[in-house]
């Protein structure tokens, strides 16, 4: 009597090869790795950008400015998001693993 396989998990996909059975890893963690990437960087460039943008409007309307203020604003935005998205690739979190670090 043989004895039957368990089916494979979320994480394992099985093809049939002649008599065995091979699985093969695939796992959610890359695209969980990316989704947590991208929202790391677009959610506070896009807060702060509008914050920037905002606060500099308002004061052009408060000092009768022209956009003056505007574009002041939505240029510390832009370099406040640039530095946080430099935090952000350089942190442990999203960094590639080297040969020294463990698994």
């Amino acid at each position: 009597m043989t004895e039957a396989t368990p089916p494979p998990t979320d994480t394992e996909t099985t093809q049939k090869e002649g008599n065995s059975t091979v699985s093969s890893s695939v796992g959610w963690r890359p695209l969980v790795d990316a989704l947590a990437l991208g929202t790391s960087l677009g959610i506070p460039t896009a807060v702060l950008v509008s914050f920037g943008a905002l606060a500099g409007n308002h004061l052009d309307k408060k000092l009768d400015d022209g956009p003056l203020w505007t574009l002041i604003g939505v240029l510390v935005g832009v370099l406040a998001a640039a530095h946080n998205g430099w935090r952000v690739l350089t942190s442990k979190r999203f960094s590639k693993p080297t040969k020294d670090s463990p698994p």
